[in-house]
């Protein structure tokens, strides 16, 4: 009898299995066609950018994905990368700046195929716990920021994000306010619909925006340049504050320009995109495994590979990066997907509306993409999340808002390297031993059908992984790990956690002892 590996390697062949999956396909591309159009735009991109890389994600990724029920697309986590990319490599030309991030796309997408064959898929979870937080924290920050400008109709005069903070409240009394308008409806649409998980399963939130703004752009006669009176004050409107997507399909694909290669804001893009990249793709992959309903576990090197295949083919024509989606994987799986039919249909679906339906995104206004990108923005910064992280520790909350200060102020990379610096320290003061940052001290012994393991020194982020390795390598029922009460840092209480999990679907089972895990990660 085969087994489930060898099952899901035939895949394509299972026509049982496609048509189960053409609905996940349809719902998952109702939700992947204004995010990919948004995070586009947001990115300092070109519509069909976003468009292409969902349509490739979809087709091409399904092929060599190390997945099953993911889909890979454009995610709001790169648009920050992407717009400093576009915007250091192209100043005041964001058209250059955009076929010089293509070009950093290209060679980042080389450098994560590298990665998936050294198989360093599992290092990429070793980004401290609280600096990721941070990471996707900023990011929703700066997403809101920046697309509260587009939702008032206005364009910001700082460069800097922290600068444009300030100057939003300075800028109400400029904001046309027939834009504004439009886009607080389409936001509030967002909202509401949200609150209600049945209808927003059948009709998705960002769909129902994008038909209310479509109707909205009709009524005003947004297409055509005119001047609207409003509260007895006089806007202009028209065309510009609508999207817009050539109709010659060949004006989407845009070769990238290799001018600026080796030059120091080239490599930090391309660094800066790799590394984003691959440790936002692979957490998601490794969260989606989690509520796959037939329990399977994806090859994250393979995984890794496909990303980097695909991102290199899209520097090549004109995408944005593509990762693992964790937003629309978990819409395709409560849809009822089962195999990567669902993610090649969400790419179909797309290619042919974006064949027949051009006039359509052309009557969008940008202000219903921006309100649909603050709600992403808004889950991304997570109030929650940020109020439990200030109840965990202290420790906790200057990792955390160290590493979205300095995002803010200075980049996304910078900011990353600050908060791991800041965990590695923090950890340093904690346990007052440079070498056990790096030296994990332990011991196992095997008794009957037990596999023993006792820590004799603290379990950090910094050298967990030989406790990792142990444990997916047992092929034990059951496993015990007494730490001791030896401090186990955030990431390693998360990291322990999820390798629970695993192994839980190996019918192995592994109990903790003498650990204290911290309420960020205990609930998991």
């Amino acid at each position: 009898m085969s087994s489930q590996k060898e099952i899901n390697s035939y895949w394509f062949f299972n026509f049982q299995e496609a048509k189960k999956n053409i609905l996940p396909g349809f719902i998952v591309f109702l939700i992947a066609l204004p995010l990919s159009i948004g995070i586009s735009v947001a990115s300092g991109a070109p519509p069909t950018a976003g468009l292409l890389s969902a349509i490739i994600g979809g087709v091409f990724a399904s092929f060599v994905s190390g997945s099953y029920v993911t889909i890979s697309g454009p995610a709001a986590g790169l648009i920050v990368v992407i717009l400093d990319a576009v915007t250091s490599l192209g100043g005041e030309d964001l058209n250059i700046g955009f076929r010089r991030a293509l070009a950093a796309i290209v060679i980042a997408g080389l450098l994560q195929i590298i990665l998936g064959l050294i198989k360093a898929g599992r290092y990429a979870g070793y980004v401290p716990t609280h600096v990721l937080q941070g990471m996707l924290s900023s990011i929703g920050i700066i997403i809101i920021v920046k697309q509260i400008f587009v939702l008032e109709g206005l364009s910001p005069k700082a460069h800097s994000i922290l600068l444009q903070i300030i100057e939003i409240p300075s800028r109400i009394t400029e904001n046309n306010l027939e834009i504004f308008l439009i886009g607080v409806v389409c936001l509030s649409v967002v909202i509401v619909v949200n609150l209600f998980p049945k209808i927003n399963k059948v009709v998705p939130a960002p769909l129902f925006a994008i038909i209310i703004g479509y109707f909205t752009s009709l009524a005003v006669d947004l297409a055509h340049p005119h001047e609207v009176e409003l509260f007895s004050q006089h806007f202009e409107i028209g065309p510009k504050y609508l999207l817009k997507v050539p109709v010659n399909l060949s004006e989407y694909f845009i070769s990238p320009l290799f001018d600026r290669f080796l030059t120091t804001e080239f490599l930090i893009a391309v660094i800066a995109i790799t590394l984003v990249g691959s440790i936002e793709s692979v957490l998601s992959t490794a969260a989606v495994d989690k509520i796959d309903k037939q329990h399977r576990e994806s090859d994250l090197n393979m995984d890794l590979i496909s990303k980097g295949l695909c991102n290199s083919l899209l520097g090549l024509i004109g995408g944005l990066p593509i990762i693992s989606e964790i937003v629309r994987s978990s819409a395709n799986i409560n849809s009822g997907a089962t195999e990567r039919w669902s993610n090649l249909f969400h790419g179909l679906f797309i290619a042919v509306f974006i064949v027949f339906a051009t006039g359509f995104l052309n009557q969008i206004p940008l202000a219903t993409f921006a309100a649909i990108l603050i709600f992403v923005g808004f889950k991304l910064a997570n109030p929650i999340q940020i109020k439990n992280i200030v109840k965990t520790s202290l420790s906790a909350s200057i990792v955390f808002f160290g590493t979205v200060l300095t995002v803010l102020g200075t980049d996304l990379l910078v900011g990353i390297l600050v908060g791991i610096l800041l965990n590695f320290i923090l950890n340093l003061m904690k346990t007052k031993s440079l070498k056990n940052q790096f030296l994990l001290k332990m011991s196992s012994n095997l008794d009957k059908n037990i596999l023993n393991i006792n820590l004799h020194s603290e379990c950090l982020f910094t050298n967990s992984l030989k406790l990792k390795d142990v444990l997916e390598s047992s092929l034990v029922p059951n496993i015990n790990i007494n730490f001791n009460n030896h401090y186990v840092d955030a990431s390693t209480q998360e990291m322990v956690q999820v390798v629970k999990h695993k192994l839980s679907l190996r019918s192995i089972n592994l109990v903790f002892k003498n650990i204290h895990l911290s309420k960020a990660t205990g609930g998991h």
